[in-house]
């Protein structure tokens, strides 16, 4: 019975977290597909130069609903067994997993903020709320989203440590917070050979200009615009 209840967790919480949200926003957004685009336009600081803020408002609603949604089934289904805090954590652990390594995208998946910051929320709201600081403050001490992100996860192995009790939850959280460093280490080594560049908002207008856009298009010019007339 535990065993079928795990599956069912880490099953719906792998598929909802290897959904890609930006995917998602940018059709509700403007009715376009970034994987059209030649650029890297998949990742979450991408959009947010694309679209703004108004954009950015949606993004963020659907990673709040794709977040909460596992692990507080998770949670649930557990609650049957009384392990409830074991189904969360374990939630929590898949639906990171399927963030960072999508099946469905072969494995190349998004940066996991949003995921990672809601979801510890839905395990535990003290240390989501104390990972959404850390994450934020980082984030402006460093304007390195990857090392905020690893940073807040480290903060909160050690948080839940103190918070919640159980060996199992300890090692889910664990677990957690390594897949974090792992997802975010190839960036930490550009950031540390000063190779990796710093967020900086600048909205890109350049989709103003692709082609076979109804808004893209110069307006066509009436017959015979732009001759002398024939004398």
């Amino acid at each position: 019975m535990s065993f079928l209840l795990l599956a069912l967790t880490g099953a719906f919480a792998y598929f909802v977290g290897s959904l890609s949200t930006v995917q998602i926003a940018s059709h509700l957004v403007f009715r376009k597909n970034l994987r059209k685009y030649p650029r890297n336009n998949l990742g979450i600081t991408q959009f947010y130069r694309r679209y703004g803020k108004a954009g950015f408002l949606v993004l963020l609603v659907i990673e709040l609903i794709r977040s909460l949604l596992p692990v507080l089934v998770g949670g649930w289904l557990m609650s049957i067994l009384d392990c409830a805090d074991i189904g969360r954590c374990f939630a929590f652990f898949c639906l990171l997993l399927g963030t960072a390594f999508p099946i469905m995208y072969r494995f190349k998946g998004e940066v996991s903020y949003f995921a990672l910051m809601f979801g510890a929320m839905a395990v535990n709201f003290e240390i989501g709320a104390v990972l959404a600081i850390i994450i934020i403050i980082a984030y402006f001490a460093t304007r390195y989203p990857a090392l905020a992100e690893v940073i807040a996860a480290v903060f909160m192995y050690g948080f839940s440590i103190i918070t919640m009790e159980g060996a199992w939850v300890h090692t889910l959280l664990l677990l957690c917070m390594l897949l974090v460093l792992l997802q975010n280490t190839k960036t930490l080594y550009r950031i540390a050979t000063h190779k990796q560049e710093k967020f900086k908002y600048v909205r890109d207008l350049s989709y103003m200009f692709d082609e076979n856009e109804h808004f893209a298009k110069a307006p066509e010019k009436p017959e015979g615009a732009g001759k002398g007339r024939k004398k």
